[in-house]
C-alpha cells in the first residue's frame, strides 16, 4: 500500500481562508456588536435613572424642608412657650418628678456647674435617689418624658438588700435651659 499526500491545492487554501474570514465577520457583526448595543443601553439606562434619582432626591429634600418648617410653625406658639416656662422652674419641675412616686425619695441633689452660652445655660446636677428598682426606672422614664430638656450623663445603681425594693441610684445629669439668664 501506497500513502498518497494529498495537498491542497491553492484555490482550496484560498477557499478555506475566505470561510474562516467570513466566519469571524459573522461572529463580529451579529455577537460582539449585540453585546455592545446591549451594554450601552444598560449604561443609557443607568445614566436616565441616576439623573431620575437626583430629581426625587431634590424633591425629598425641599419635602422635608416643608415639612419641618410647618411643624415649626406650628408649634412655635405652643410648644415653645410651655417649654421656655418649664424650663425656668426647673426646681420646681423636677421636685415635681421626683415627688410623684411616694416610694422614691431624694436623698440629694447638688448642682455640679453651669455653663452659659448664647441663648441656653446647661446646668450640671448630681441627684441619690432611694427606691425600688422600678421607682427609679419610672422616675428616669418622667425625668425625660417631661418638659425640662435633659440627658443623664452617668447612672449608677447600688442594691441595698438582696431583692430589688430598695435601692440607691446616683445620677449625673445635664440640663438645658432657654431664654433669659436672669429668669433662671
Amino acid at each position: 500500500m501506497r500513502k498518497t499526500s494529498k495537498r491542497l491545492s491553492k484555490r482550496e487554501i484560498v477557499l478555506g481562508f475566505a470561510s474562516l474570514v467570513v466566519i469571524c465577520g459573522g461572529y463580529f457583526r451579529f455577537w460582539f456588536l449585540h453585546q455592545q448595543n446591549t451594554q450601552s443601553q444598560w449604561e443609557q439606562k443607568i445614566v436616565s435613572l441616576g439623573a431620575e434619582l437626583e430629581q426625587k432626591k431634590t424633591i425629598v429634600i425641599e419635602l422635608q424642608k416643608r415639612v419641618v418648617a410647618s411643624v415649626e410653625e406650628s408649634n412655635k406658639d405652643l410648644g415653645l412657650k410651655e417649654y421656655v416656662s418649664s424650663s425656668r422652674r426647673l426646681g420646681q419641675s423636677i421636685s415635681q418628678i421626683v415627688e410623684e412616686d411616694k416610694t422614691l425619695s431624694t436623698n440629694s441633689i447638688q448642682m455640679v456647674k453651669s455653663e452659659t452660652q448664647k441663648g441656653y445655660k446647661d446646668i450640671f446636677f448630681d441627684l441619690e435617689l432611694e427606691g425600688s428598682f422600678r421607682s427609679l426606672g419610672a422616675f428616669i422614664e418622667r425625668l425625660e418624658g417631661s418638659l425640662v430638656l435633659s440627658e443623664v450623663i452617668s447612672l449608677n445603681i447600688v442594691r441595698l438588700g438582696t431583692d430589688l425594693e430598695r435601692c440607691v441610684a446616683k445620677l449625673s445629669v445635664k440640663v438645658r435651659l432657654f431664654g433669659d439668664d436672669d429668669d433662671q
